[in-house]
């Protein structure tokens, strides 16, 4: 299993959860900053760590949900090419 073989929904799920958690690490990351925390802090520099994982966690989630939908629309095209030749996917004759 990957990330290509999760539905939409699934992948949107995940999408939201991940999201969410990194905007919590994201705000505690800047409340710590008004704090005036050290950025040599070992714990300060794993929440920003965290906060950026997140963050490239989305967006590949994202890019997956693209070619998801890039691939369906591909293969919708190909369905209607097939269908006005009058062949099915294989070239067999309808």
């Amino acid at each position: 299993m990957d990330l290509s073989t999760l539905t939409s929904e699934q992948r949107q799920e995940l999408l939201q959860a991940v999201y969410e958690r990194s905007e919590w690490f994201g705000k505690l990351r800047e409340r710590m900053a008004a704090q005036h925390w050290p950025d040599v802090d070992p714990f300060y520099a794993v929440v920003g760590a965290a906060h950026a994982a997140g963050q490239r966690v989305v967006e590949t989630i994202k890019a997956a949900e693209q070619e998801a939908w890039a691939r369906a629309a591909a293969g919708s095209a190909y369905d209607r090419l097939y269908a006005k030749l009058g062949r099915d996917p294989k070239g067999r004759v309808r």
